[in-house]
């Protein structure tokens, strides 16, 4: 979220909530991404070590749920 502009949301009670437009979000992390993969690539790691890579990480969020 620190990348994003976040919209405090009052939810009364003393408190508060956040909100993120989905599409921002989708352009940051695909800017991320993109941005990880040129790097990757210029280390020499494959395209295949970068997609397990990328999959073990999604599996590790989905977990945190």
């Amino acid at each position: 979220m620190m990348l994003m502009d976040v919209q405090w949301v009052p939810q009364g009670g003393g408190q508060a909530g956040y909100f993120i437009d989905p599409g921002a979000m989708k352009r940051v992390l695909f800017d991320l991404f993109d941005r990880e993969n040129l790097m990757l690539e210029a280390l020499g790691i494959s395209e295949a070590e970068i997609s397990a890579s990328c999959d073990s990480a999604m599996a590790d969020l989905e977990g945190m749920h």
